[in-house]
């Protein structure tokens, strides 16, 4: 399951819905950063910090949602999640 990718999709919106590889986000991901690329040479041209920067709230808040609103019948690698909100809350906490 893609991880970081599922970061840069909650900055866009909120979706319970499970993307089990990255190629099923990245469509999703494209129409906010649209000729986004999963290489190091993409990240090195472009500044994706800087184009989702404004919208961290947004993927903080939809983060949360996503673990809040887990059904329980649903095991882990059954309903999306990602953590990463946890170093950004930490990092913004110790500015």
């Amino acid at each position: 399951m893609p991880c970081f990718e599922e970061w840069f999709f909650l900055h866009i919106k909120y979706s319970t819905r499970l993307f089990t590889s990255y190629k099923k986000l990245e469509p999703e991901i494209k129409k906010f950063l649209p000729n986004y690329q999963k290489s190091k040479n993409y990240f090195t041209r472009n500044n994706v910090y800087q184009k989702l920067l404004p919208k961290k709230n947004t993927a903080i808040e939809n983060a949360k949602k996503l673990i809040k609103n887990k059904p329980e019948y649903k095991k882990s690698f059954e309903y999306p999640k990602c953590d990463i909100f946890t170093i950004f809350e930490r990092l913004l906490k110790d500015r």
